[in-house]
């Protein structure tokens, strides 16, 4: 982490805009604190009931948002370019997965179908592959704490998912190929990723220009000329940060995510640490179309910042593994 922000910093003297580099790497660096603070000083119970709470003040946020702007014909989000489609697709997408910490059916499921209705209407289908791919690694983890009772249920909920998929193929097919717009003339196959190459080629050749110390942290944006951003979170961090400071937040991520993975099997944490796996998993999808991996101005982005901040859950009491501390305790 630090070594990424030496390099943030250090971008912030070649940025086109100093000040305003300046100002996101310092929000940077306090978002990476805070996140550590979290996770270090909470319980897991507390941990838990704040994803509950995020979970349900999120969606109903969602929801009283989509009562009032939505628009027949017009993707939620899109009517006032406040947020934007997708920035409310993102946010969904992480309400939909911390309702899995609910224990009680109704309240999980509801908030779960509230928050999928709303990623419907924003039409983000990057944001719906992320929910797809998050879901399925956090159903598959959590399966080890289902009893023989559980399995069997889930099982049969399975097979009747697929009867009833081969009976309605033909509309399910047709409503795929319409959400995801799979024909459509400027968003369908064939477009060159809604014509995001060419954003991605350009800024490519930023970092090409500049590989050492990157172009400005948050800066590329004001760089480019073929579109408004990147649309790819990690070349956007490696123009912005250079080589170095890129593959030091490749590091901090990929750590992240082992560490998640061994709380996720050793069963102490499975629900809430199998929950964040799931989310990051999906998020580092999500970064191939988005404009910036770490975006602090999503609770999404803050959510998966958690995750891949996340500390061993079973490491020895720091006053065992460290000797040298205890003794120094002990004379204070």
């Amino acid at each position: 982490m630090y070594v990424f922000m030496v390099f943030a910093a250090l971008s912030v003297a070649v940025s086109p805009e100093p000040w305003v580099s300046f100002a996101y790497f310092c929000i940077t660096f306090s978002a990476f604190f805070i996140t550590l603070q979290f996770n270090t000083n909470l319980t897991d119970s507390q941990f838990t009931q704040g994803l509950k709470l995020y979970s349900f003040l999120s969606t109903l946020l969602l929801v009283l948002y989509a009562v009032y702007y939505f628009k027949s014909g017009v993707r939620l989000g899109d009517e006032l370019k406040s947020m934007g489609s997708n920035a409310i697709a993102v946010m969904s997408v992480s309400a939909i997965l911390t309702a899995i910490t609910f224990r009680t059916k109704i309240v999980r499921y509801s908030i779960m179908a509230a928050g999928i209705t709303i990623l419907y209407l924003t039409g983000s289908r990057a944001s719906a592959l992320f929910m797809i791919i998050s879901l399925s690694i956090s159903s598959l983890i959590a399966i080890k704490t289902l009893s023989a009772r559980g399995k069997i249920a889930l099982a049969g909920f399975v097979l009747t998912f697929f009867i009833v998929a081969a009976v309605y193929y033909e509309s399910i097919l047709q409503h795929m190929e319409t959400f995801f717009a799979v024909h459509d003339k400027w968003r369908g196959v064939g477009t060159g990723a809604t014509g995001r190459q060419y954003a991605w080629r350009e800024t490519w050749e930023l970092f090409l220009g500049s590989p050492i110390t990157g172009v400005g942290f948050r800066a590329h944006e004001r760089l480019m000329r073929s579109a408004t951003s990147s649309h790819n979170g990690y070349l956007a961090l490696l123009a912005e940060t250079g080589f170095l400071g890129f593959s030091s937040a490749v590091y901090l991520i990929l750590s992240g995510i082992a560490v998640l993975w061994q709380n996720a099997k050793n069963g102490k944490l499975i629900n809430q640490q199998g929950i964040l796996f799931g989310m990051c998993m999906g998020y580092l999808f999500l970064g191939l179309f988005e404009r910036y991996l770490f975006n602090f101005g999503n609770a999404t982005s803050l959510l998966f910042i958690m995750g891949i901040m996340a500390y061993r859950s079973d490491v020895e009491d720091i006053s065992q593994a460290e000797p040298a501390l205890e003794e120094i305790m002990r004379h204070a």
